[in-house]
């Protein structure tokens, strides 16, 4: 699918592209990329949904498509909420629909602390609500291992990264390699592998001094609190095969939100949204029927 961008300039002068697609007078439906994904991405769900639903993205600030940022603080979790707000303002967008996927869940989330009225429900896919380091791999919430240990690691990445860069398009490009991490159970087995490899292509362009420094600012950020407290309808979606936010991670956040609802994709990973994608949809179509008045169409 090819998706045309338009441009808006965020409320700190940065350019900010985004994507407009789908029923134009449909109820909207906000999509939330994970870090280094795109709306290319979402090309399942936008199928599905585009008929009925107006359908918006956005490429975050200093990747693809959208300008880059001079501020110290350009690429944090407050600025990406603010790029949010800027498009709902911009587009003039009334009670959306806020989808997120990895990184989005955790903008999603920290969007609701200020506008949880003006939106109509949350879906989040293979997320959290914050501070994802103390759940990578799986470890215990009580283990801070891992947490402590990342950003270091994103340090020496951000400094020397441009050093091995030629690497990135001959992984994409190897089919071979593909299939190995579907093998390791990085990827799932129902994976389109055509699919992967068309979003790797596109990542593998991606300046990653900017990519760690945001993936730095997501291991800082916390929106527990908001969670805890939230009275929207929520949908989360799990693969139990994620090893990066593993599905008790959104099994702690229901036991504080009896109205929200878990499906547990059975051999999913943290790219459930392109490995088993009908399902998906017709999850997240069934929960804005019984849940989302304000979406029913």
């Amino acid at each position: 699918m090819e998706f045309d961008n338009q441009l808006m300039t965020a409320r700190d002068g940065v350019r900010i592209a985004y994507y407009d697609v789908g029923n134009a007078d449909g109820p909207p439906l906000i999509l939330s990329n994970g870090l280094g994904g795109n709306i290319q991405a979402w090309r399942y769900l936008v199928s599905y949904f585009e008929k009925t639903y107006r359908i918006i993205s956005w490429d975050y600030r200093g990747l693809y498509h959208s300008g880059r940022s001079e501020e110290m603080d350009g690429y944090s979790m407050e600025r990406h909420v603010g790029d949010l707000e800027d498009l709902v303002e911009h587009l003039g967008l009334e009670k959306p629909l806020l989808l997120g996927w990895s990184m989005g869940v955790q903008v999603n989330f920290e969007y609701c602390r200020n506008h949880e009225d003006d939106v109509a429900g949350v879906v989040a896919i293979n997320g959290t609500s914050g501070r994802p380091f103390r759940t990578l791999l799986g470890q215990n919430l009580l283990d801070d291992s891992l947490e402590l240990l990342v950003p270091h690691v994103l340090g020496v990445a951000q400094q020397h990264w441009e050093k091995v860069a030629f690497v990135g398009p001959m992984v994409a490009e190897s089919r071979l390699i593909l299939r190995g991490l579907q093998t390791l159970g990085v990827i799932g087995s129902t994976a389109n592998i055509e699919v992967f490899q068309d979003l790797a292509k596109s990542f593998v362009t991606l300046d990653f001094g900017i990519y760690t420094q945001i993936l730095e600012e997501l291991g800082v950020h916390d929106a527990a609190d908001v969670v805890e407290g939230l009275k929207l309808p929520l949908l989360m979606i799990a693969g139990d095969a994620d090893p990066m936010t593993p599905a008790a991670v959104f099994q702690e956040i229901s036991q504080h939100l009896p109205q929200a609802e878990i499906s547990v994709i059975p051999g999913a990973t943290h790219y459930c949204p392109i490995e088993f994608p009908e399902l998906v949809n017709l999850r997240i179509e069934k929960f804005i029927r019984e849940q989302v008045p304000a979406h029913q169409v």
